[in-house]
């Protein structure tokens, strides 16, 4: 009966449009506004994974239907980025795994992202429904793309015609159906005992963590490679509220209790109060890691661990603990009678301090000078507590260019560990050497003068000192180095990056291939696009020192989208004589079952003899490698960035 008033109310509907157009309107007029359906549709649907709902879970759509989910890349249309699709329209599931989003007619690639930091793709289609009449449901066809995700379409009904969809929340992530791509999963973590005494001077922490590796599925594929190491991490009370004292745990398996278990030593220096296992560090043998954190601005009870752009809540209590007995130390180190000393050509150790050293000539090795920092009766007593002993001390060698706010010249920075070489870490004597060669400032006049320009010490409970150059009033003059106008200052330069290969298959060698120039000369050329301060050409007659080192790290197609997902592959790079080049040869190793697709250098460090170094990294939304270049202008130092015309080399893991 109310299907035949629904039509009734239809016919009377048209009949009366018909008599109010009369003969202005035709047939085809009648028929249009019959059909007439909406360009956009309000979807409400229901995910799920398993039988489990994707409680907020992230979802993004984009009309690029042929991304694969190995290749995910979730941004606002405003990026630069020239990578991945676009994915415009985000929306996100409640607590139940019910969404809510508006999407036009049309095909649309679809991802989900939930908070195991994982992420599986599907196609969504929008079409107009087939039923003729004023009821203006749609149609919305799923196909899956991988995964084990169940998309049910509860509606589908007309939005108005000038509702549109919202646009994308910035957020990068991304699923890779090859490899073990999953990190470690913490379950729990608690505590042998939630109180310690060290009154007797020490007293043990011991942690247990329930860890499974990350499982993504029974292909093989994607099998699993194990847990390689857990580190727990306890923050003292200050540190739980800023800076503090850190205890470290080394977790190993217990294959009876089947829990990574571990123990952390406190002394009697550290404070006392209410402790918590900061954080839980995890990495399998593929190389990926995952930090559950405390971290407050997320959550004071649970750890927290960042993944796909943002901050998760594991859900996972902090264990705490209680410490007593402990007198802490509240006093940072006290230097004692600080030294300068070089070695003569005699050889003899000879003081340096106000001494004017030739290096051609005048010192051991001809064209170096080995200048000694020494720290005599370097104290750490506690204050009014007991003392933890100096954990740390180092140095700072500044060239005349360096110290003097007058030059424009960026000058030559060294800095020298001191180690501990008699006495005791409470009471005893530190030193450490630089080298000085011919290719630093260095010269006859009062650009020679080089000053001890400064000396960091801390103790083990996290108390430290700075004394400065002033303070120390420490110099020496190097003549017959190079002169100021002369003296490598400048990083060596990236010219280009290769693999020998475009894809390999598990087990079969690469070789990365990098041209460096160890330049004469600071220069701002058309390839370099500073966006900050501008760059002057200081100098055309430096003389470079050499180049020392070169570094590579790859990135994996999971860490390329998002620096907190994937791994990466360091590749140690010698000189190959023949060719003036630096090469490195990597493998994917079975065993390792590292991520397929396509990786890509990221991270390229070169470094020459004095010291100078330079980072070429890719940077989001930039098609090539960028760095950071330093400069002097007027006397103060600054930096700039910068992008070459040097494109990322790239390997594909098949």
């Amino acid at each position: 009966m109310k299907k035949t008033i629904l039509s009734l109310s239809i016919i009377l509907l048209f009949l009366a449009y018909c008599d109010t157009t009369k003969k202005n309107s035709t047939k085809e007029e009648i028929a249009l506004i019959m059909i007439a359906k909406p360009s956009s549709y309000q979807v409400s649907a229901s995910i799920t994974n398993g039988s489990t709902a994707m409680a907020n879970s992230m979802v993004y759509f984009s009309k690029a239907t042929t991304t694969t989910s190995s290749s995910i890349r979730a941004t606002t249309t405003a990026t630069t980025a020239d990578t991945g699709p676009v994915f415009d329209t985000s929306a996100q599931t409640d607590d139940q795994g019910n969404i809510n989003f508006t999407l036009t007619v049309g095909e649309y690639q679809a991802i989900i992202t939930g908070i195991d930091n994982k992420s599986q793709a599907f196609k969504i289609k929008i079409e107009n429904s087939n039923t003729i009449g004023i009821n203006k449901d749609g149609k919305a066809t799923i196909t899956y793309a991988d995964g084990t995700i169940k998309v049910a379409i509860l509606k589908v009904s007309g939005a108005l015609n000038s509702a549109s969809p919202s646009a994308a929340i910035s957020f990068v992530c991304g699923y890779n159906p090859k490899g073990d791509t999953a990190p470690p999963e913490l379950t729990s973590v608690e505590l042998e005992s939630s109180k310690i005494d060290v009154s007797s001077g020490s007293g043990k922490v011991k942690v247990k963590a329930k860890l499974a590796d990350g499982y993504e599925g029974s292909a093989a594929a994607k099998k699993a490679t194990g847990i390689k190491s857990v580190t727990a991490k306890l923050f003292s009370p200050k540190r739980i509220t800023g800076s503090g004292y850190t205890a470290y745990a080394t977790l190993t398996l217990n294959s009876t209790s089947g829990l990574y278990e571990g123990e952390a030593t406190l002394t009697n220096y550290v404070d006392n109060g209410t402790w918590n296992v900061g954080i839980i560090e995890a990495r399998d043998k593929s190389g990926n890691e995952r930090q559950y954190i405390y971290d407050s601005s997320k959550s004071t009870k649970n750890y927290s661990f960042n993944g796909c752009g943002q901050k998760i809540d594991s859900k996972i209590l902090i264990p705490t603990f209680e410490v007593t007995g402990s007198s802490p130390d509240t006093a940072a180190p006290v230097l004692g009678t600080v030294s300068l000393s070089y070695l003569d050509n005699v050889p003899a150790t000879v003081n340096a301090n106000a001494a004017t050293i030739n290096i051609s000539t005048g010192t051991a090795t001809a064209n170096e000078a080995l200048i000694t920092v020494t720290v005599t009766g370097a104290t750490d007593a506690g204050g009014s507590g007991n003392a933890s002993g100096i954990a740390y001390m180092d140095a700072r060698l500044q060239s005349y260019s360096w110290w003097n706010s007058s030059s424009n010249y960026l000058g030559n920075a060294i800095y020298v560990r001191l180690d501990l070489i008699s006495g005791t870490s409470t009471n005893g004597t530190y030193s450490g050497t630089a080298t000085i060669r011919q290719y630093a400032e260095g010269y006859n006049g009062t650009d020679g003068t080089w000053k001890l320009g400064g000396i960091w010490v801390t103790d083990k409970a996290g108390n430290s000192l700075w004394t400065d150059r002033a303070t120390l009033n420490k110099s020496f003059t190097i003549t017959n180095a190079a002169t100021t106008a002369t003296a490598d200052f400048y990083a060596p330069e990236l010219k280009s990056v290769t693999i020998d290969k475009t894809d390999v298959n598990f087990d079969q060698s690469f070789t990365i291939t990098t041209e460096v120039a160890d330049i004469a000369t600071e220069t701002t050329t058309t390839d370099q696009t500073t966006t900050t301060t501008t760059a002057t050409t200081t100098s055309s007659s430096t003389t470079p020192s050499g180049m020392k080192a070169v570094n590579v790290i790859l990135y994996s197609p999971l860490k390329l989208l998002d620096n907190t997902l994937g791994t990466k592959k360091s590749v140690s790079m010698v000189l190959n004589a023949s060719t003036s080049k630096y090469e490195g040869t990597a493998t994917f190793l079975t065993a390792n079952n590292e991520e397929g697709g396509t990786w890509k250098v990221a991270w390229i460090e070169v470094v020459d003899k004095a010291g100078n170094y330079r980072v070429y990294r890719l940077t989001e939304g930039y098609s090539y490698y960028t760095y950071v270049k330093l400069t002097r202008t007027d006397g103060d130092i600054s930096s700039s960035f910068n992008v070459s015309t040097i494109a990322p080399a790239s390997i594909t893991r098949n």
